[in-house]
């Protein structure tokens, strides 16, 4: 066990500064050594492990979706022009895009149809290869693993739509680019410009035990206190209690705005 455990710096290393070939050879062999005495680790060793190879799975896995989509359209739609900016004025594969993809792609590698299988491949095992090679050997993949950060690929972007734009006040009128984790296909949602609008769970048993909190905060003006004051809770997947009863509020209130008609 303390001889595979002692690998862990090693893998570490070759996966931040090794070459594609290194790291290649490296994970078959510790993986091999892994596999090979398994049954004799703890679930804390085991974890070790999952941590280190759970970063780099996790970095490619929808680079190698996208590429399998690819794939998969490109024969029957065409190659995408090399200039972004003239995609829409030509059928290819990026164009055919709709909201129930990613079940229409589980339901082809679950049912693995031979209609779909491109002419350039024997099986959709060899195809499912050539996909995460593509993912991890394409132009923008950084030969340093340790870069290619997740959180960096899928930020979310926040700003005013009017004091966003001005350099002196945007760092004070809305969160900006933030890293953040998560994507379509997970149980947290959120894209760059998409999540939830508010988090919101209903204490049946005790009405003033439900929380609630919004995405910046309860202020509409950027100088107000409570302008920002729920952001890091949306963003760190904290709340805050919600009170209900008529007590309840009254004891926890910190602040009462009444807004009143002219006479």
């Amino acid at each position: 066990m303390g001889v595979t455990l002692s690998l862990i710096p090693e893998l570490e290393d070759v996966v931040q500064r090794g070459s594609r070939e290194k790291r290649v050879e490296t994970l078959q062999r510790i993986t091999a050594l892994f596999l090979d005495g398994a049954s004799r680790y703890s679930e804390e060793h085991v974890g070790l492990f999952d941590d280190v190879f759970g970063r780099l799975i996790e970095e490619i896995e929808t680079k190698a979706r996208a590429e399998l989509l690819r794939m998969l359209l490109e024969p029957k739609l065409g190659g995408a022009p090399a200039d972004p900016s003239k995609e829409d004025a030509v059928l290819n594969w990026k164009t055919y895009s709709w909201e129930m993809r990613s079940v229409w792609l589980e339901n082809v590698l679950l049912h693995r149809p031979k209609r779909w299988l491109p002419d350039a491949f024997p099986n959709y095992d060899e195809l499912l290869t050539a996909a995460v090679d593509a993912a991890v050997n394409g132009p923008t993949v950084p030969l340093d693993l340790a870069s290619w950060r997740w959180g960096a690929f899928n930020a979310v972007e926040i700003e005013h739509p009017v004091l966003g734009k001005i350099p002196i006040l945007r760092r004070w009128a809305g969160p900006g680019v933030q890293e953040q984790s998560g994507s379509l296909y997970t149980v947290k949602a959120v894209t760059g410009h998409h999540g939830p609008s508010e988090r919101f769970t209903a204490n049946l048993a005790d009405l003033d035990q439900s929380t609630l909190n919004v995405v910046t905060g309860q202020g509409g003006n950027f100088l107000s206190p409570y302008y920002m004051d729920q952001w890091k809770a949306w963003y760190g997947g904290t709340t805050f209690t919600l009170p209900f009863s008529a007590k309840a509020v009254e004891l926890a209130k910190v602040h009462r705005l009444v807004l009143e008609p002219t006479k």
